[in-house]
């Protein structure tokens, strides 16, 4: 267990009938008996408007011992140690459909060890019209699957104000806060670790909230085979997430989809952030895992990211969407192939306006500053600071891009770190190692270190590569010609570091430069004396 969750395993709280603060409903006359909402004369309705009020432990027991109940509306009236009661409200043939109000008030120790049954948490299954504003402290959780310190699957239509503290053992949709949510989920917090086998993370194991918003996860997430993050183990094609968070690390080396914050995506993903360091075996990133379709922006990843392939500092397999305004800091390692800075590997996706300042390292091939390999993608206005280093087909920016030429694989780009070749390796680019399709308007900066053969200071190799107003470092690259293997065409330029300081330089070849209008009024890029051209109307967050 993490230092961080310790304060959360508490032991017994002794206090008569475990009732640790008690609000106002609570001390009138009377009201703190057994069970006040079936035997007081003055009892609620258990509506929403008038709901039955839960004072005690041994009233909340009550509640999850009577089935007639799981329609009824409840608030908690004060803050209850429950330990040695076994607390779960609601299963699959009858679930929890009425409501709960927590009224921010705490529940500590609630402890289920069923490891042989599904439907595990506080509400094992519900269909609610509100879950909301409870916490719930030193939870310990085993369950098989559908597993959750608040739920095993949350339905209905309200899921808000949570938080919990705790560690959560399970094996298919495991989560700190629900093994699947379904309602809009907002507003809530889990520190808590998590481990399972399929469908785990830090939050909830699977997400289908059509909105989820302000939803952060701290504890560290064990996962052993398939969709693995840091939130979330799935977001649904027909989710939104906005403002999430994945802040503790993912350690899942034999699992694939594994990300910072969710380990398989389908739905749009905003503002949000994957800060842990992730381990897993194949499509692993810092954000997410693996996406299909999925349009992500204005988000970001800081952890180190290593697997064994399609590993990204960012995502590991971007899959027919589009990622937008978009950064990653960590170093990516893939064993095999396909590390990139941002994106691991690339399949008929766009990637815009977005950069990576991590190494990227492969032991074999296909790696890239920004992407490791790229089939049918396209790039534009985007850049990458780090270093990349493998075997084969190793790029400042990219290590493989394969596309149409009419694709325009990629359009305004840059890469400022060194280039890595091993000495049996081939195809090693200042910028790419090796593409088809056409780049148009993009430079290098950094030096080509090859030990093998097939070296460019712009790209190792040309496979049909259409090249349009490139350059690279000449200085850093003494003798070295833009293209080793293939067509370098007659528009690639190699310039001195000072020519590449100087805005002349690029106004000549056509470049539409703030403060110009010759070359057009789009000021796609800016330029200082001194220094290379940079991208205009990036968004680079303030740390």
């Amino acid at each position: 267990m993490s230092t961080l969750f310790t304060i959360a395993l508490l032991a017994p709280l002794a206090h008569a009938d475990e009732v640790l603060v008690i609000g106002e409903w609570c001390t009138a006359a009377g009201q703190i008996d057994t069970a006040p909402f079936t035997s007081h004369p003055s009892a609620p309705a258990g509506t929403e408007a008038d709901p039955y009020r839960i004072c005690t432990a041994t009233q909340l027991q009550a509640v999850a011992d009577d089935s007639s109940l799981w329609s009824a509306h409840f608030a908690l009236e004060a803050d209850l140690d429950l330990w040695g009661h076994a607390i779960r409200i609601g299963d699959r043939s009858t679930p929890f459909n009425g409501g709960f109000d927590g009224q921010d008030h705490i529940l500590y120790n609630l402890r289920l060890n069923l490891p042989d049954t599904d439907y595990v948490g506080l509400f094992g299954y519900s269909n609610a019209t509100y879950i909301r504003n409870i916490t719930l402290w030193g939870a310990d959780i085993t369950g098989r699957d559908y597993v959750g310190v608040f739920g095993g699957n949350l339905r209905g239509s309200e899921v808000s104000g949570l938080m919990a503290g705790g560690t959560v053992v399970g094996r298919t949709r495991v989560g700190g806060l629900a093994g699947e949510v379904s309602a809009d989920f907002s507003n809530s917090y889990a520190y808590v670790d998590v481990s399972g086998e399929t469908w785990v993370g830090g939050a909830a194991g699977m997400i289908y909230a059509r909105t989820t918003r302000d939803v952060a996860a701290f504890g560290a997430v064990a996962g052993t085979r398939l969709g693995i993050g840091g939130l979330a183990g799935h977001l649904g094609s027909s989710s939104f997430l906005s403002d999430g968070w994945g802040k503790g690390d993912v350690t899942a080396p034999t699992a694939e989809r594994v990300g910072g914050l969710i380990g398989d995506a389908s739905g749009t993903i905003e503002w949000s952030m994957g800060l842990g360091n992730v381990v897993g075996d194949s499509r692993v990133g810092g954000l997410v895992g693996t996406t299909q379709g999925s349009a992500i922006g204005f988000s970001g990843a800081e952890g180190a990211v290593s697997g064994t392939r399609e590993v990204g500092g960012l995502i590991g397999s971007l899959a027919a969407g589009a990622v937008d305004d978009c950064w990653a800091t960590g170093d990516t390692d893939a064993t095999t192939w396909g590390a990139g800075g941002l994106v691991g590997g690339l399949n008929h996706a766009a990637v815009r306006r977005s950069w990576a300042s991590g190494d990227a390292a492969t032991g074999e091939s296909a790696a890239g500053g920004l992407v490791g390999n790229s089939y049918g993608g396209e790039l534009s206005d985007v850049f990458a600071l780090g270093d990349a280093s493998g075997m084969y087909y190793i790029g400042g920016l990219a290590g493989l891009i394969m596309a149409p030429a009419e694709a325009g694989s990629l359009t305004r780009g840059w890469s400022g770190g060194d280039v890595h070749g091993a000495a049996d390796g081939h195809c090693h680019g200042g910028l790419v190692g090796v593409a088809t399709g056409s780049i148009t308007q993009a430079y290098s900066l950094g030096a080509v270190h090859d030990g093998g053969y097939e070296a460019g200071g712009f790209a190792g190799c040309n496979d049909g590569l259409l090249l349009t107003s490139v350059l690279f470092n000449s200085d850093a690259n003494p003798g070295m010609s833009g293209v080793h293997s293939g067509d370098e065409g007659t528009d690639v330029h190699p310039c001195t570091e000072a020519e590449l300081n100087t805005p002349a330089t690029f106004e000549g070849l056509g470049w539409d430069l703030e403060g110009e209008t010759g070359n057009g009024y789009d000021d796609y890029w800016r330029q200082s004396e001194g220094e290379p051209v940079q991208l205009n109307d990036m968004y680079i967050p303030t740390p």
